[in-house]
């Protein structure tokens, strides 16, 4: 079996420890201790997503709850438990949790949200908000003397974000397609106010920071979220540097806010690694694989396994290209059922005996682990050939970075549409026609789609229309002469690869493909150190951290594809980059299929309109 590699910054556990030290262990009569009292945990949807990504129910027993429950159902009276509510900070959950606590005049006519009896349904009360409480919310909640008399404890974590993998996110922003514009104008200030403060978890992760550097591209979104981000930032920084109980420095960290706009053209793209393919093929948006499990009377029953750090199959290969992780997985689980047949096959001594049946459920669990991807290997395999995959991959980059593998430009002129028997083919070509090459939105149509399909054209151009909105200027050719790779399948590299590389050169106004990112430096007050003035990459610069490795956090506005997470996360391997450990993620995190599935139903969503006034 592989040996997982080290993990440098994992998501999961920061939240676990953050909600177990800091959520429940810091409310009254909750910490550990003969004193400490158990609770039952009260959650909204989202939070209850939230959780589910990092924590288990046994750990939550562990910590001292003993039941979760739902906000929006009935629920019955526990008046000698705490109760710790942990929700989002909206007006609904604000008028649900009054409702628990009903005034005693109303008390015999209504009945609460238990549904059962009068009066509240708790005596002690805990209020955990995940992102800031409005004045409006805080009187609302103080007009309920029921409430107040109950409320042990009220407080606003910023902890409004969804672990992924072990160092991927996503913030779940439900109003995405939002983000798709040139400007923060009086129209959309709302939409961008609310994301900078959901942003602010990305931070609660990391857990203590003291020096921030804000990266953004001045002239589009990115300066205007930075300049939303940085006294938030400045806050939280100097929240930290003036806390009595540490006085330590922590690693610097890079925040670097790419808008979608910097590269519209990679979410479009198939990659060649596991995950982008693995998500792609198989059509999923959760980080979950089909596996088969046997039960005790060896009955066999299919189940979604996580895909996390816990696999370290997945933690092993999931950004290696497709077929090279494909040979490697298969030849090693080839060697290891050898090993195994031929030691059991063996004369055992008696003695050895015992150690066999200890091994049995450890061998299950190995073999578990190896048969559901290479199943998973299989179907994305049959699934590849089934539509041709290879020609139009070789399409696809050849269109993005306009030159063949042998080195011969490539335009849309140059396609055959009669190749592209999928319509999702065809739209996406087009598209990265469009983007990458700047080719004319007419003649992109009249190249790839048959003149009697005028509904896929019509459907081209309002795909585009989504594009546009955020499109600044030329793209530019990302991909020079000297950087070709003929022998690589995947020759396409996302943009972002290259503004990581300059990041750690601190080269960041000095890139070859025209584009510049400047930076916001964020200190506490008082402080004399500016270890932003050297390469941190290279050396801290004076800090005294335990740990002195920087972070470098980005978070992608309008969604990183599975693409980007591989081609940093190689960056970051590879050698002489520097070390630094990588955060990764955005307000959604996207396969090239989810993506156009998303934007198809956008289409058909503003389209409903206009039939119903036309009917």
């Amino acid at each position: 079996m592989f040996e997982p590699k080290p993990i440098n910054l994992n998501i999961r556990a920061n939240l676990k420890n953050l909600f177990v030290e800091e959520v429940i262990n810091n409310c009254p009569n909750l910490a550990p201790g003969k004193s400490r009292k158990n609770c039952l945990l009260i959650l909204d949807d989202r939070t209850s997503l939230i959780l589910d990504q990092f924590i288990s129910m046994v750990s939550l027993i562990e910590a001292g709850v003993i039941g979760i429950e739902r906000l929006s159902l009935k629920r019955k009276q526990f008046l000698h438990f705490h109760a710790m509510y942990f929700v989002e900070p909206t007006d609904e959950n604000i008028e649900l949790i009054k409702k628990d606590f009903p005034e005693p005049s109303s008390a015999k006519s209504e009945k609460n949200s238990g549904g059962e009896g009068d009066g509240p349904l708790y005596n002690f009360v805990h209020l955990v908000f995940t992102g800031p409480v409005s004045d409006s919310q805080i009187q609302s909640l103080s007009s309920n003397p029921r409430l107040v008399a109950a409320m042990m404890s009220i407080r606003q974590m910023s902890l409004d974000i969804f672990a992924v993998d072990e160092n991927l996110y996503t913030l779940n922003f439900p109003k995405e397609e939002r983000l798709f514009t040139k400007e923060v104008n009086e129209k959309n200030a709302k939409t961008f106010e609310d994301l900078a403060t959901q942003s602010m978890s990305i931070f609660t992760l990391l857990q203590k920071v003291t020096y921030v550097q804000l990266v953004y591209e001045p002239g589009t979104i990115g300066e205007s979220f930075a300049e939303l981000m940085k006294p938030k930032v400045q806050f939280l920084v100097d929240q930290v540097s003036g806390t009595k109980l540490s006085k330590e420095e922590y690693p610097p960290v890079f925040f670097v806010i790419v808008h979608r706009a910097f590269d519209l053209v990679t979410p479009l793209l198939r990659d060649g690694s596991y995950a982008g393919q693995f998500f792609h093929f198989l059509e999923r948006e959760e980080h979950t694989i089909e596996g088969k499990h046997i039960g005790q009377n060896e009955e066999v029953t299919t189940q979604m396994d996580p895909l996390n750090e816990n696999d370290p199959i997945w933690l092993n290969f999931k950004y290696k290209n497709f077929g090279e992780a494909s040979r490697q997985i298969n030849e090693a689980f080839k060697a290891y059922f050898q090993k195994v047949s031929k030691s059991s096959n063996g004369q055992k001594k008696k003695e050895n005996l015992e150690d066999e049946v200890r091994e049995l459920p450890q061998l299950r669990e190995t073999i578990h682990d190896f048969t559901k991807h290479i199943e998973a290997f299989s179907k994305i395999s049959a699934k590849k050939l089934e539509i041709k995959f290879e020609e139009v991959f070789k399409l696809e980059q050849g269109l993005a970075t306009g030159k063949k593998r042998n080195g011969e430009p490539l335009s849309v002129a140059n396609i055959n549409r009669s190749e592209l028997p999928l319509k999702e083919d065809q739209l996406r070509l087009a598209l990265i026609a469009r983007l990458a090459q700047n080719s004319d939105a007419d003649v992109v149509a009249d190249a790839l789609f048959d003149p009697k399909d005028k509904e896929s054209k019509q459907t081209f151009k309002q795909l585009l229309a989504f594009f546009d909105k955020a499109k600044l200027s030329d793209f530019g050719k990302l991909q020079t002469d000297e950087d070709f790779d003929p022998l690589k399948t995947q020759y396409y590299r996302p943009r972002a690869d290259e503004l990581l590389h300059a990041l750690v050169k601190g080269k960041l106004a000095d890139l070859k493909n025209s584009f510049q990112f400047k930076t916001i430096d964020i200190y506490p007050k008082n402080s004399s150190l500016r270890p932003f003035e050297k390469n941190c990459f290279k050396g801290n610069g004076g800090l005294n951290a335990k740990d002195q490795s920087p972070v470098v956090a980005f978070l992608f506005l309008g969604g990183v594809s599975y693409a980007e997470c591989a081609a940093l996360s190689a960056f970051q391997e590879s050698k002489g980059s520097g070390d630094f450990k990588l955060l990764l993620g955005g307000t959604s995190v996207n396969s090239s299929f989810f993506l156009m599935k998303k934007l198809l139903a956008l289409v058909k969503e503003k389209a409903q309109p206009s039939r119903k006034s036309s009917e």
